[in-house]
């Protein structure tokens, strides 16, 4: 968590420790209780309302409404300066100048993913919204932006996954083709290139451009091989160019 995260959770609390301003009740005690109980930083414990509900034997609905009601007197206090989380409002519009498009949605959504990654993002995010915006509308929309953000993340993630699972099947199935068509040795030490000294290949083709087939003057083999189509010619090549390739002799392949 950064300093501005810090920031924010202390001057929450604070706000939470001031009861009155000039004279006036800002919360109750069961309201200060509720949101303390919602965000205890400390323990980094975050009671829903159907969780409090079960405690205090109301409704979630009933305790939503507390909450709604208490962050709503805590808004109009700080945005009238008698409130230390009048501090939280001034860090949000710092963050929505930095915006590109000055959109206070994406503003408290980057201000919740960048300074406080260790908590929960909906519920600081629904946090953030309630002290910043007064219709409920704009609170929701904040909300529902990073549902939206969040769930176009995850299906991107998804699509990598996917992505990765997929080349990797493809990579198997090469794999499994290689090792079927061609024979490989494990102990490369153990041939030399007297081995092969005399062997001819198995197979004759005619020269014929039109078909690439042919033959193709190896400097390795000092010999002409045989190819019988572009691919065989460009994978002789690279056997030609590959240091570890000591000889190579053509088979004939049964179809």
């Amino acid at each position: 968590m950064t300093s501005v995260g810090f920031a924010i959770l202390d001057y929450f609390t604070l706000s939470l420790d001031t009861k009155y301003a000039r004279g006036k009740w800002l919360m109750t005690d069961r309201d200060i209780a509720f949101l303390k109980e919602m965000f205890c930083w400390e323990e980094l414990s975050f009671a829903t309302d159907k969780e409090i509900a079960l405690q205090t034997n109301m409704s979630s609905e009933r305790v939503r409404q507390i909450k709604h009601k208490a962050l709503k007197r805590l808004r109009i206090a700080a945005k009238q300066g008698k409130n230390p989380a009048k501090n939280i409002i001034t860090i949000i519009e710092r963050s929505i100048k930095k915006d590109k498009d000055r959109n206070p949605h994406q503003a408290i959504i980057n201000l919740c993913i960048n300074e406080m990654p260790e908590l929960p993002p909906y519920q600081i995010i629904k946090l953030l919204a309630e002290l910043y915006f007064n219709k409920h509308s704009e609170i929701q929309a904040t909300y529902n932006r990073y549902v939206f953000l969040n769930k176009t993340a995850e299906q991107k993630a998804d699509y990598e996954i996917r992505k990765d699972q997929r080349r990797q099947e493809t990579e198997a199935g090469l794999k499994t083709q290689l090792n079927k068509d061609i024979i490989w040795f494990d102990r490369i030490e153990k041939w030399s290139k007297e081995s092969f000294v005399g062997l001819q290949p198995k197979r004759k083709v005619n020269q014929s451009e039109k078909y690439h087939f042919g033959e193709f003057f190896s400097i390795k083999c000092n010999r002409a091989v045989q190819y019988e189509s572009g691919a065989e010619l460009s994978f002789i090549k690279k056997l030609e160019a590959n240091p570890a390739v000591i000889y190579y002799l053509e088979l004939l392949v049964m179809r």
